[in-house]
């Protein structure tokens, strides 16, 4: 179970606050007590000095030493080596006296200083004197006091009770309970507070740098409030999320780039593959009938014969040739390497030229053809060998697949900035699932039709490619009555003729 760091600086501070607490409570309860009856044993040395060197025969003394008495909380007792009483602190004078000579001076440690000499019970624990129940620290010592009838000695006990020294050191102990009771309180408050301040951009930095791990980059920026480590912490993992969203967005780029190329090359793969495949089954069928009809030459027959396998195998020849050729274009229209030459010309006068040369061809057939324009020119920019290549393409499909009787329609539409051709004929419709598959090379819908008529599949192709290298928009559907193929260009500014000639005017 992972701590959050809020929680971690709280237990820290809690602990440390703690610690010091317990810690003072064992120092009160082992140490200050020692300290402090040391501290009270060298008080008491200060008053027994005191007491010893007052004038007894003052007729303030008492006054003196019962101000002192209740200053210092102390008992004192003197008296005369008669056992005179000189001052008592009680009316009780039987029980110091009583105490004075019980007092075990076997456990005395005379101590030196410089107004005399005074005796406690130890050094290290000072010995402690009884009277009922209750105990006593005590200091003693002796004065010699000058008198009219000569020295006078004096014996001075001060003392205090023992109870003084355990309640001041139980008080400290519950001073310092309570005091930390409330240090923890306010450290607790303290923590709330450092943990906001101070654990917040730790944690936002955290989530920021785990979203960065995730490639999550919110427009969000890290906020920077300070300039110390944490503030240069949030600025260096912006700055990292910055580079990395940066890096992260070229490699998509290049690796879908890089896609794309693969997803290329294994099309033309597939595609080169195809071709060859397609163009051996092509070329087989012409070779096969070739080598047939050149075995039938060898074996001599008549002039009639060889005349007519003669003619076979230049048509053969010839459509091994045409493929050839169109191969030939094909490759170079793709190859990229032949920009089209633009030029304007009149589309609509281009459409009905090839259709009216067309036309002989479709009367034998009984097929009717007609040219529909919405406008008397319609002016492209294009190159016009090309184009033209591609209007006769697709006029000479529409004859191939247009039945006998049937009608073939060429309409040119001008609109602003484009000139649209449709080519419609009449007839069966192209199967759905073939219609993006008839621009592919050697692809034949009906392949014993087209055998018929000597097609090899690579039309539609080359008009595919020539209206790529224009931008040209261009397709193939199905209508009521037949298949209509439709292609656009730019239209060109209208041109005018210089002569009767019809040249276009520069």
């Amino acid at each position: 179970m992972s701590i959050s760091i809020r929680s971690k600086i709280f237990l820290m501070i809690f602990s440390i606050i703690l610690a010091f607490v317990m810690f003072n409570v064992v120092l009160n309860s082992t140490l200050f007590k020692l300290y402090y009856s040391k501290m009270k044993e060298q008080a008491l040395v200060d008053n027994l000095q005191r007491v010893a060197s007052c004038d007894y025969n003052a007729p303030d003394l008492f006054e003196q030493l019962v101000a002192l008495e209740e200053s210092e909380n102390i008992r004192i007792l003197i008296f005369d080596d008669e056992y005179n009483t000189v001052f008592c602190s009680t009316n009780d004078e039987e029980m110091l006296y009583s105490f004075a000579r019980h007092w075990n001076y076997e456990r005395q440690v005379e101590v030196q200083a410089p107004w005399g000499s005074y005796a406690i019970t130890s050094s290290h624990r000072p010995g402690y004197g009884a009277s009922g129940s209750v105990s006593y620290l005590t200091v003693y010592t002796n004065v010699i006091k000058p008198e009219p009838s000569g020295n006078q000695l004096y014996s001075v006990f001060v003392n205090t009770p023992v109870g003084a020294i355990e309640y001041g050191a139980e008080v400290a102990n519950r001073f310092t309970i309570i005091v930390g009771f409330v240090l923890l309180v306010m450290g607790g408050a303290a923590t709330i507070f450092i943990g906001s301040r101070f654990a917040s951009p730790i944690v936002m930095a955290s989530r920021a740098a785990d979203q960065a791990a995730h490639h999550i980059f919110p427009e969000e920026r890290l906020p920077i409030k300070s300039k110390d480590e944490i503030g240069r912490l949030s600025g260096s993992i912006n700055d990292l999320s910055d580079q990395l969203r940066t890096k992260i967005d070229e490699l998509s780029v290049a690796n879908e780039q890089l896609r794309q190329e693969l997803i290329h090359r294994q099309k033309v793969d597939d595609m080169r593959r195809m071709l060859i495949s397609d163009i051996s089954h092509e070329l087989k069928t012409p070779l096969s009938i070739i080598l047939g009809y050149c075995e039938g030459l060898q074996m001599n027959v008549n002039s009639d014969e060889r005349e007519f396998y003669c003619s076979v195998i230049e048509d053969e020849a010839m459509r091994m040739s045409n493929l050839a050729s169109r191969l030939l274009m094909l490759a170079e229209l793709e190859s990229g390497e032949v920009e089209p030459e633009l030029s304007a010309f009149d589309l609509r006068e281009m459409a009905a030229d090839r259709l009216n040369k067309l036309g002989l061809l479709l009367e034998e057939r009984g097929i009717s053809y007609r040219l529909e324009s919405n406008t008397d020119e319609a002016p492209v920019l294009a190159d016009s060998e090309r184009i033209e290549e591609v209007i006769n393409n697709l006029l000479t499909n529409a004859k191939n697949h247009t039945p006998d009787g049937g009608e073939i329609t060429v309409s040119i539409t001008a609109d602003t900035g484009t000139v649209t051709c449709r080519i419609h004929n009449t007839g069966s419709h192209i199967p759905e699932e073939s219609l993006e598959r008839i621009w592919d090379s050697f692809y034949k819908v009906d392949k014993a039709r087209t055998r018929s008529y000597g097609g090899s599949g690579l039309g539609l192709k080359i008009v595919s490619s020539i209206l790529t290298a224009h931008n040209s928009t261009f397709g193939a559907s199905n209508t009521d009555t037949g298949v209509e193929f439709f292609f656009t260009l730019d239209q060109a500014e209208p041109m005018t003729f210089c002569d009767e000639h019809d040249i276009p005017e520069c």
